[in-house]
């Protein structure tokens, strides 16, 4: 009887290793197909319109300018979609103070929008980098009991054979929640061109 049960238990362990292993086999196989299959290409969009600015708005008036920039390239650099774009400009909005949207309308900002992107198309311009001021540098006033700051970007263009430099100064304003958010903004007057030779 004593055999008996010996090989009754080397039996059970043996099974229970065996379905330990095909478990972890399954376990380990899975993963990598779900690895596989959940890859989503990132590109510049969809790293902009996959953000949740309601949980991660940007903290710095600096950091607000840069990720409207962010915004900016994909604008006129990026090819994209209807939807693409909708999602872009959706983005950019959040960014804007209540003022300006009000001014701003969103059938009147895609529709200026889409004739300014056109615009820039035909010219063969595209935007090669851009340069946003040091956090140190950012002016910070207090005006009417509201809190505001104001950032300059440089945007540098290339078109053929033509480089531009556009000098951008956003002015941002704290809103209820604390958040930066452009109130407006102003093409500086040093923005120039020079021409390859």
């Amino acid at each position: 009887m004593k055999g008996k049960n010996k090989g009754i238990i080397y039996i059970l362990i043996m099974l229970v290793s065996v379905g330990v292993l095909l478990a972890a086999f399954w376990k380990v196989a899975n993963r990598n197909n779900k690895d596989s299959t959940d890859k989503v290409e990132t590109t510049p969009i969809t790293e902009i319109t996959t953000r949740d600015l309601d949980k991660k708005y940007p903290k710095t008036p600096r950091e607000v300018v840069k990720l409207y920039s962010q915004i900016i390239l994909c604008f006129y650099n990026e090819n994209y979609t209807e939807e693409e774009l909708n999602d872009l400009g959706k983005k950019a909005r959040q960014l804007f103070d209540k003022e300006l949207l009000e001014n701003n309308p969103e059938e009147k900002y895609y529709k200026d929008l889409k004739k300014e992107i056109e615009e820039y198309k035909k010219k063969k311009r595209t935007i090669i980098s851009y340069d946003i001021q040091d956090s140190r540098e950012v002016e910070y006033i207090t005006k009417d009991n509201q809190e505001m700051a104001k950032v300059t970007a440089q945007y540098f263009m290339k078109s053929k054979k033509d480089y531009q430099r556009a000098t951008e100064d956003y002015v941002l304003r704290k809103d209820s929640n604390k958040l930066w958010k452009i109130y407006g903004y102003t093409i500086s007057k040093d923005s120039g061109s020079s021409k390859e030779e």
